[in-house]
């Protein structure tokens, strides 16, 4: 139990480590939020510059893309925060299960709230028609989930290697795959106006995938760590 609370703690401390590392960092912060912006805007001028000019269906598949390389950008600007010096002394005082669990609670929350700020921009830009919107919102939340496992592991397989860009690039896309697809079909059931009982196979299927990512990284993180 003593062991249980001083492990939380940690994890506690190193998420607000994270989270004053990032303001010390606005510039990246912005730089992955204009990115997404950006993407939006110049789909806005494509599709003729007006709102509710496009359909939904192709609404929600830019929305996915621009999120998916939204991510995958953001936690390439995020892996290599840390200094060697940085690293080093987090080895001596945390165990690897503390950090990863850590950079995995952190990263959930940044790109959910990097996600849903994407969502209520393309929303206002380019119109909205889904019919439930919470159920997207919380199909968003759970894939990110997914998305922030994956990620953090691939980051710190790309972080020991030279070229960190094209190894994050080369080993996302495999790995999210699965969890998009089924966010698809489960934000095309909020689309329709289904309600949360009408998608538990999706949920409950992107959910599952979720656990085994943070399975994964849990148990392979500390070989990474070694190193």
């Amino acid at each position: 139990m003593v062991r249980l609370k001083m492990q939380f703690s940690q994890i506690k401390i190193l998420f607000l480590h994270e989270w004053r590392k990032d303001l010390r960092n606005k510039s990246s912060l912005f730089a992955t939020l204009m990115y997404a912006i950006s993407a939006i805007y110049v789909c806005f001028l494509s599709f003729g510059a007006k709102q509710n000019n496009v359909n939904i269906l192709v609404w929600n598949s830019l929305y996915w893309i621009i999120s998916l390389f939204s991510c995958i950008n953001a936690m390439g600007r995020n892996m290599n925060n840390e200094s060697e010096n940085q690293q080093s002394y987090l080895y001596q005082i945390v165990s690897p299960q503390v950090y990863i669990i850590t950079k995995i609670a952190y990263n959930t929350v940044f790109l959910i709230t990097l996600t849903t700020i994407t969502f209520i921009f393309q929303s206002f830009i380019l119109g909205n028609k889904i019919e439930n919107n919470l159920l997207y919102l919380f199909s968003i939340c759970i894939a990110m989930i997914g998305f922030s496992a994956s990620l953090t592991l691939i980051g710190s397989i790309a972080s020991k290697t030279k070229n960190n860009a094209t190894i994050m690039a080369v080993l996302s896309f495999p790995t999210l795959i699965p969890v998009l697809l089924l966010a698809l079909k489960l934000c095309k059931n909020a689309i329709d106006g289904l309600e949360l009982t009408s998608s538990s196979d999706e949920i409950i299927t992107i959910i599952s995938i979720d656990v085994i990512s943070i399975s994964i990284s849990f148990l392979l993180f500390p070989f990474l760590w070694k190193n």
